[in-house]
């Protein structure tokens, strides 16, 4: 026993004198940026622990010094051999590609003669140069369009704005821009960051929400101290919380319903929510008409929580501002607002844009249904080589089970988008088709306002939009920043009564021919309902429920007997053998 602890004592003195000396000899301390192993001291220990093998173990240290030495200086010696070669950053390459192709749309922009102004970005004085250089580097920008330029000025020296200008031509940097620009020089005493919101943005849709958000974090590129957080329904409200205690943003985007949810009961480090975002200087509501009509509740409750019209700035932006809403509008508004319309009153044919090409159909019969619907994706895949095709449906069941019909039965790949997906579903599904070069999707109207799908060769609407303004907005799909686009509607033959309000001598009337050589697939996918397939049968009898609750409660859609009549028909070219049960409950 004391033999061993002899040689333990032994080896710890001979280890610490020996190593100055190794790193003397070598004369590479600087190299030496770790002892030696573990391992190799291990293969150095002297047989039977013998402690009188000292100079075998100094010799073995130094020579496992060496080696070490000798790889670092050979490692160190390959390293400079060649030029230095660092892989691409995956980031910096996909904000590349997006400058290229925001500057190759702004080329295409130039094209239409009324979108751009001669107003340019860089040659504004008004602008903070960080804001500038990401509006021209990282957005790629170089002219400002119409209601850009009108409602700037205004805005910029805090004046409520109604804004009104056709899809499509840039109202979401409209009121961006100057309102980022105005919280810039804000007195503290009236916004203090990180204790308040400094500008609070509310839009009717997810997808919408979060394409703004998007734009807002662009323009702050070169502004690390602020940020910008986006809020919306189907993810876990907690998360919103441990976000908004790690930091109050600058902006906040959000959609109605999960904003209302915070307002009233979410509090933060102490204070209520409702209290934070009660100081916010600026509040815009971009899709203003979705949003005092289809949430009005929702939207109404909002604004009680925040400061008073006249101690706020309001931004109201949309392309549609039915007269309907001048009460409303009057109550939301300080009496000195200054509107800015781009449109025209009621004039249909300038709420449109131009360079898309307005068309419509009649279905000579519902039996036609399916077919024409076919026929008409078929062609428009042929006739462009790199097609875009969004075709709305008035209802979440009827794109689902039309998806899968497509995809399943005829082998003809076709995306989805409804309100009855996943959130994760929906973003992945907009990213998708937004950087797809070509593609199909199959909507119902989550994605009629404000979302931008680059590049939409053909809108189809795939039944009659319950009103002028959803027309307007889901033809805004294509012809975007100054490009040519194709709109066709198509009429059920019980609907054509019920466009009052669409100026149908303005489209040009089409017929459609069926692609004969895709009938016999039809028939397949139909028989495959038919048989009870797992996929498309019980989706097929959730349509049909779905086309016969939109068209029995919408209003001037036809008779109960018309709907009726074409719901039967509807139900067999679809494939189902009977009706579902709920048919005796209508009757």
């Amino acid at each position: 026993m004391w033999k061993t602890i002899s040689f333990l004592v032994c080896v710890s003195i001979l280890y610490s004198s020996t190593l100055p000396q190794i790193q003397g000899w070598t004369g590479e301390t600087k190299l030496m940026r770790r002892p030696v192993s573990a391992r190799r001291r291990r293969a150095c220990v002297p047989p039977g622990h013998n402690h009188h093998h000292r100079d075998a173990y100094s010799l073995c240290l130094t020579n496992a010094a060496d080696e070490y030495n000798a790889d670092a200086s050979a490692s160190k010696r390959r390293r400079v051999r060649g030029p230095i070669r660092r892989a691409a950053s995956p980031i910096a390459a996909q904000a590349q590609e997006r400058v290229v192709s925001a500057r190759a749309r702004h080329e295409q922009a130039t094209q239409d003669p009324t979108l751009l102004t001669t107003y340019r970005f860089d040659e504004r004085a008004d602008l903070h140069p960080g804001t500038k250089r990401a509006v021209t580097e990282v957005m790629g920008f170089q002219q400002m369009t119409e209601i850009q330029y009108k409602t700037f000025n205004a805005a910029l020296e805090g004046k409520s704005v109604l804004g009104r200008a056709r899809t499509g031509t840039g109202k979401t940097l409209a009121f961006l821009l100057p309102a980022i620009e105005r919280l810039m020089f804000m007195d503290v005493s009236v916004y203090r960051a990180d204790r308040n919101v400094g500008i609070l943005i509310v839009a009717p849709t997810r997808e919408l929400a979060m394409q703004i958000g998007s734009e807002a974090s662009r323009l702050l590129t070169f502004e690390s101290k602020w940020s910008v957080l986006t809020l919306y329904g189907g993810t876990k409200i907690q998360r919103d919380v441990a976000l908004l205690n790690r930091q109050i943003p600058t902006i906040l985007v959000a959609t109605p319903g999960r904003l209302l949810d915070h307002l009233e009961d979410t509090r933060l480090r102490g204070r209520k929510f409702s209290d934070v975002v009660g100081e916010t200087p600026i509040v815009v509501l971009d899709e203003t008409d979705r949003l005092l009509e289809g949430f009005a509740k929702d939207t109404r409750r909002i604004l009680s929580f925040l400061p008073r019209p006249e101690k706020r700035q309001t931004l109201l932006f949309s392309a549609t501002v039915p007269t309907r809403l001048k009460r409303i509008l009057d109550e939301i508004l300080p009496a000195d607002y200054v509107e800015v319309d781009c449109v025209g009153n009621n004039d249909s044919s300038k709420q449109t844009n131009k360079r898309v090409t307005q068309s419509y159909t009649l279905l000579p019969a519902m039996d036609s249904y399916v077919s024409y619907l076919v026929s008409i994706t078929k062609q428009a895949m042929e006739e462009e080589k790199d097609y875009k095709i969004v075709v709305f449906f008035p209802a979440a069941r009827l794109v689902r089970f039309f998806t899968r019909f497509f995809n399943v039965g005829l082998g003809i790949p076709v995306l989805e988008m409804h309100s009855r997906m996943s959130q994760s579903a929906r973003t992945r599904i907009n990213s998708s088709f937004r950087n797809a070069k070509r593609g199909v999707l199959f909507t119902s109207d989550v994605s009629a306002r404000g979302v931008d799908f680059p590049d939409v060769t053909l809108v189809v609407q795939y039944g009659a939009p319950s009103n002028k303004e959803l027309y307007i907005h889901r033809l805004g799909r294509t012809g975007r920043a100054g490009r040519e686009g194709k709109g066709l509607l198509v009429l059920l033959p019980f609907e054509k009564k019920a466009l009052k309000e669409i100026d149908l001598q303005r489209l040009i009337c089409v017929n459609i021919e069926d692609h004969k050589d895709l009938m016999d697939k039809v028939d397949f996918a139909q028989n495959l309902v038919r048989s009870g397939h797992p996929l498309l049968t019980p989706n097929a009898e959730a349509a049909y429920l779905a086309f016969v609750a939109y068209y029995m409660t919408s209003k001037g859609m036809g008779s109960r007997d018309d709907v009726v009549d074409a719901a039967k028909v509807f139900a067999q070219i679809i494939g189902l053998p009977k009706l579902p049960d709920l048919w005796g409950k209508l009757q």
